[in-house]
């Protein structure tokens, strides 16, 4: 799984792409973007998202099930046959469920490869490609990040490969864009990246479900 710009970001866009929660002119609370904010049952989403696709909720065990094309809703579910295999999204975890949308409009930016992560029946993480348009609305609304940059040696003679990393956090809230500027030997750039806004403390206890989980399971199958 694992881009689209605009040129201008009217006030509308930047108040539409909270990362607050409860005002436009709040600058330290940081939420999530849209309707999908950090904390929102995933009953509450998935019905707002249903409603808008016109379609049901498909049930899948590979990333490799999600298609392109028309706006679809997606729950990944843990395969049982491959329990030690590695999966950057799926959980073990009793209490998480995991939505992903192969693509979102919010408010004329085009949002893709959307994860959501939800544990004890909250939004705990909300993740999808980095495009430069939203990195734009969320610079208008928060100004400058805080931000790291680290160069490399690419195919490219005559340019050097990037990884910038930008962040924003209050409490155990964090938001980060992380993206790569990459050349290949003809000198062509490409770019790809991913934000994410998720609740740190959340997220860590959800980890540790999903690996007593795997851990348990893995030892309920070793031979005797």
């Amino acid at each position: 799984m694992l881009l689209n710009t605009v040129d201008a970001m009217p006030i509308k866009l930047v108040c539409f792409l909270l990362l607050a929660a409860t005002t436009c002119g709040g600058q330290s609370i940081h939420a999530g973007i849209g309707r999908f904010k950090i904390g929102k049952t995933p009953s509450t989403i998935l019905y707002d998202l249903l409603s808008e696709s016109s379609d049901s909720l498909h049930k899948i065990i590979s990333l490799r099930q999600v298609q392109s094309g028309d706006f679809t809703v997606y729950e990944l579910l843990k395969d049982n046959e491959s329990l030690t295999s590695s999966d950057p999204y799926g959980t073990y975890c009793p209490v998480a469920k995991i939505l992903l949308l192969n693509k979102y409009l919010l408010d004329n930016i085009s949002l893709t490869n959307v994860v959501l992560s939800f544990y004890n029946n909250v939004l705990v993480s909300f993740q999808c490609d980095y495009s430069a348009a939203l990195e734009r609305a969320l610079m208008g609304k928060y100004g400058q990040p805080f931000t790291n940059s680290q160069s490399n040696n690419s195919n490219c003679d005559s340019q050097l490969d990037v990884v910038r990393t930008m962040e924003w956090s209050s409490g155990s809230l964090l938001a980060t864009i992380t993206y790569r500027i990459a050349y290949d030997p003809a000198c062509s750039k490409q770019t790809t990246g991913q934000f994410r806004v998720w609740d740190t403390e959340l997220v860590k206890q959800l980890m540790a479900c999903s690996d007593s989980e795997q851990l348990k399971r893995i030892n309920q199958v070793k031979p005797r």
